[in-house]
């Protein structure tokens, strides 16, 4: 099955969409990631606030988790608690909330072998987290998985794990690229890497100071397991790009 399941339930395309987006739709469930990277030079690099290359963990582990600003604190000013939704060894789907204590690492009580998301659930008055919150992985390494940027509330990186039990629809991906420089290009890419298989590249292309959508006719299915990560690298500096993806999850 894929987007065209609204044949199926006997519905058209824009009001399946809204009855999945609604919860209404059994064993399917709406999925946008989406990232920015602010400074995106003539190495590769993944869509994700932290920049750089991205890494995922060979195992499952607590994280570490901390701001870089003390207003980040339960009963301060800013971020209080925040919300981690990823997968967990076997790839199934968790989420816990995390109480904040500043610039204070305090390591989950759940195990992580990904991290999908996070983001701001509770705050003081400043109604955001004051500074860069930083979740790290304690496994084989310590290493990022995830940044919540100064008063954003929630994690901005194209990157994703399909939990297990589950298939990937995707709809479209989506670059927008700032370049600094006049004839400068970026080249874009998505990058699925198949449970135990190679990184394999399924959609790339090249722009400038634009926008570039590809919408695919029939969607691009990626299965349980699987590592999704949009990159970007450029010909000049400090460019800024985005990129986001977005489909369907469903029951296997």
């Amino acid at each position: 099955m894929g987007v065209n399941n609204s044949r199926i339930i006997g519905l058209p395309m824009y009001e399946y969409r809204t009855e999945v987006a609604r919860g209404n739709v059994a064993g399917q469930k709406t999925l946008y990631k989406f990232g920015f990277n602010d400074d995106v030079d003539g190495t590769e690099e993944a869509i994700w606030m932290a920049g750089g290359a991205y890494n995922f963990p060979s195992d499952a582990a607590v994280l570490r988790v901390f701001s870089a600003a003390v207003e980040d604190d339960d009963g301060s000013t800013g971020a209080r608690v925040i919300t981690i939704e990823g997968l967990d060894a076997n790839y199934n789907e968790v989420s816990i909330d995390h109480t904040m204590d500043g610039t204070t690492a305090i390591n989950t009580t759940q195990t992580f072998t990904r991290v999908n998301r996070a983001f701001v659930k509770t705050a003081g008055s400043l109604n955001h987290n004051k500074g860069v919150i930083s979740i790290q992985h304690q496994g084989t390494g310590t290493y990022t998985l995830a940044t919540i940027a100064e008063e954003m509330s929630q994690t901005q990186q194209a990157i994703y794990t399909v939990p297990n039990g589950k298939t990937l629809y995707i709809d479209d991906i989506n670059f927008t690229a700032a370049m600094d420089q006049a004839n400068k290009r970026a080249q874009a890419r998505a990058v699925i890497t198949e449970f135990g298989g190679a990184d394999r590249t399924r959609y790339v292309n090249v722009l400038q100071s634009n926008q570039l959508i590809a919408k695919f006719e029939y969607a691009l299915a990626v299965p349980q397991k699987s590592d999704i990560v949009l990159k970007a690298v450029t010909d000049s500096t400090n460019n800024e790009i985005a990129g986001s993806f977005q489909g369907v999850l469903i029951d296997n």
